[in-house]
C-alpha cells in the first residue's frame, strides 16, 4: 500500500533536469534482469514494481518529459538503496536523535495505515461517476480565471454578478487592479495542470459562463470557460487504459474528500486548550532561537529539551502548554514535538513564529488522535504497516546518510562530492534492472494526493523521490 509525509533539507540544492547518460548507464549496470514483479535488484534488494510505481507517482519532476520520467525515478531509487545501506553500515542509524525521527515515522506509519482501514479500502466510485468522469477526460476547457486575496474586491465581484454583469465586463472592470490576478489555462479532467477545485468548477458549468466565488488555498477566485471541446479520441483498445486512469484519479479525489471528513468527525467535541503561562514559557525558550534555522532532528546534534533548557529553570520546562481530555503537552513535551516535525524559527517576528506554531500544535494533536485510534484499532499489528514503516525508514536513512556525508564539506563544493560519492556507491553496487519491464511501466503522469491536506503539510502516501545529484549535462 501506498503511504505519505515530506520534509526538506535546506541544504540541498534540488535541480529536476535530466540525468547525464554516465549517470544512467554508468559502469556499475549489469546484465538485465527478468520477470514480471521485480523492476531493479540493488545488491541482494529488490526494488518491485508496485513500490516504484506508487513511488513514481507521488513524485513530480516537471523539467523531465515522460518516457525519460522512468528511468530519471529509478535511479533515484537506487541512489536511496546504496545510500541507506551506506548509513545502516556506519551505524548512523544508531544515533539518539536518528531515533526521535523514527518515533514520529512509525505513527504517521500507522495514521496512514487508519486512512487505508477507514477511508481508501472503502472508497468504490459508482459506473455513474466514473463514466462522467471518463467523458470530462476527453473535452479539453479553456478557461479564464480572475484571483484575488482582497476581500473588499471579492464583495464587488457579488455586487456584478448579482447585477448580471457579463465576465467581460468584470474583466475590463477589475483586469488591470494590481491586486488582482489574471490566469488563462486549458485542461482535461484529471490531468494535474490546474487544482482539483478548479478543474471541479470548470466542468460544472457550460462554455460562455462564469462560475460563482470560489474559494481557494490562497484567495478567492473567479472562472469563466470559453470552450470546451473534445479533442481526444480513443480507439477501442486505447479505452481500458484510460478507464483505469480516471477511475484512480477519481478515487483519489473522493479519498481525500472522505479522509478529511474523517479528521473532522473524530476530532469534534473534542475541547482542545492552550495553557496562556506555558504557551508564553514556550516562546521565551524558543525566542533567541529566531532566525537560527529549524529544529531538525538531522542538523542538531543534541535533543532540544537538553540544548533549551540551559537557557531556563528546568522545571519550568514542566508547565503544561496544550491540555486535552485524553492527554497534556508540557514545555518539554512540545520542544520534543517540535524537533520531530521539524519546526522552522528562521521567522521576521515573534507573531508570524507564534502563528506557525498554533498551527503545527494542532496538527500534532490531530496526529496523536488519529494515532491512538489506529492503536485502538490494533494496525500495530499490520504486515501492511510494518512494509510502510521499513519503506520510510529506509528514506530517512538516505537523508541521514546524505546530510551527514557532506556536513564538513564545503558548501561551495557540496554538489560536486556528493555526486562524485554517489557514483563512486553505484561503481561499488552490484546492479541490475529489467530495462523491458521498465520500459513498459504505465503511470498517469499526475502527482497522486491522498487522504487530507492542510495549509502545512501534505500527508505523503509514499515518500517523495529526492534527487540528491548535480545533474547537469557533463
Amino acid at each position: 500500500m501506498g503511504r505519505r509525509n515530506h520534509t526538506k533539507i535546506g541544504f540541498i540544492f534540488f535541480s529536476l533536469g535530466l540525468l547525464s547518460m554516465f549517470y544512467f548507464y554508468g559502469c556499475s549496470k549489469e546484465n538485465n534482469i527478468t520477470g514480471d514483479k521485480i523492476i531493479a535488484t540493488v545488491n541482494d534488494q529488490n526494488i518491485v514494481l508496485d513500490d516504484f510505481v506508487r513511488r513514481l507517482e507521488m513524485t513530480p519532476l516537471p523539467s523531465v518529459n515522460k518516457s525519460n520520467r522512468k528511468q530519471k525515478a529509478l535511479d533515484i531509487l537506487i541512489d536511496e538503496y546504496l545510500v541507506s545501506h551506506w548509513t545502516q553500515q556506519n551505524q548512523i542509524d544508531k544515533e539518539p536523535e536518528f531515533n526521535e525521527a523514527l518515533e514520529l515515522i512509525n505513527k504517521r506509519t500507522l495514521i496512514r495505515e487508519l486512512f487505508y482501514h477507514e477511508v481508501r479500502d472503502l472508497i468504490k466510485p459508482d459506473s455513474v461517476e466514473l463514466r462522467e468522469a471518463f467523458i470530462q477526460s476527453l473535452f479539453r476547457n479553456d478557461v479564464v480565471g480572475l484571483y484575488t486575496e482582497n476581500q473588499f474586491i471579492v464583495n464587488e465581484w457579488k455586487e456584478l454578478i448579482e447585477s448580471k454583469y457579463s465576465f467581460s465586463d468584470i474583466l475590463q472592470k477589475w483586469g488591470n487592479n494590481s491586486q488582482v490576478r489574471i490566469d488563462s489555462a486549458s485542461f482535461h479532467w484529471g490531468d494535474g495542470a490546474v487544482p482539483v477545485l478548479i478543474d471541479k468548477v470548470a466542468y460544472s458549468i457550460e462554455p460562455g459562463e462564469y462560475s460563482d466565488i470560489i474559494n481557494l488555498t490562497q484567495g478567492y477566485g473567479l472562472l469563466f470557460v470559453k470552450s470546451r471541446v473534445q479533442d481526444k479520441f480513443l480507439t477501442q483498445d486505447q479505452i481500458p487504459l484510460k478507464q483505469q486512469t480516471v477511475a484512480t484519479v477519481l478515487k483519489a479525489r473522493m479519498e481525500t474528500i472522505r479522509a478529511n471528513e474523517y479528521v473532522i468527525n473524530l476530532m469534534a467535541g473534542r475541547q482542545v486548550t492552550t495553557k496562556a503561562e506555558g504557551f508564553r514559557e514556550l516562546i521565551r525558550v524558543l525566542q533567541p532561537y529566531v532566525k537560527g534555522g529549524t529544529i531538525n532532528e538531522l542538523l542538531i546534534s543534541l535533543s532540544p529539551a537538553t540544548s533549551l533548557s540551559l537557557n531556563t529553570e528546568l522545571d519550568r520546562l514542566d508547565l503544561p502548554v496544550i491540555v486535552t481530555p485524553d492527554f497534556t503537552w508540557s514545555i518539554r513535551d512540545v520542544l520534543k514535538i517540535l524537533y520531530q516535525y521539524n519546526f522552522s524559527l528562521q521567522e521576521s517576528d515573534e507573531l508570524r513564529l507564534i502563528k506557525n506554531l498554533v498551527r503545527l500544535l494542532k496538527n500534532a494533536v490531530r496526529d496523536e488522535y488519529l494515532y491512538r485510534k489506529a492503536l485502538e484499532l490494533g494496525l500495530n499489528e499490520s504486515l501492511t504497516a510494518q512494509k510502510d514503516y521499513g519503506l520510510w525508514k529506509r528514506y530517512l536513512l538516505y537523508r541521514k546518510g546524505v546530510s551527514t556525508f557532506i556536513a564538513n564539506v564545503d558548501p561551495d563544493e557540496r554538489q560536486e562530492v556528493l555526486t562524485a560519492w554517489l557514483n563512486s556507491l553505484r561503481e561499488d553496487a552490484k546492479i541490475r534492472v529489467n530495462d523491458q519491464l521498465l520500459n513498459a511501466v504505465n503511470f498517469t503522469g499526475i502527482q497522486m494526493l491522498a487522504f487530507w491536506m492542510d495549509d502545512s503539510s501534505p500527508q505523503l502516501a509514499v515518500p517523495p523521490l529526492i534527487d540528491f545529484r548535480n545533474n547537469k549535462a557533463e
